[in-house]
């Protein structure tokens, strides 16, 4: 499975229906917890706590775009 196929999987785990992978995430901060575990559950990693602050991550593509990110450089739990 790839990152892309991967990320998916987390966000329907998490029930968040994704239509549109640029709209805006109307995410609580429930969900948003988490859904961040469950991200770094599957990929095994850490997100870096400079990219969660508030309102840092607004849409599906900034969350893909961070895990390919943090895949490439290799930030590990």
């Amino acid at each position: 499975m790839n990152i892309l196929e991967t990320l998916e999987e987390c966000f329907a785990e998490n029930g968040i229906v994704i239509n549109n992978m640029d709209e805006e995430l109307e995410l609580d901060s429930i969900q948003y917890i988490s859904l961040v575990v469950t991200i770094e559950q599957k990929f095994e990693m850490e997100y870096p706590e400079e990219l969660l602050g508030e309102k840092a991550i607004l849409t599906f593509n900034k969350f893909y775009e961070d895990v390919k990110r943090i895949n490439e450089i290799g930030v590990n739990q």
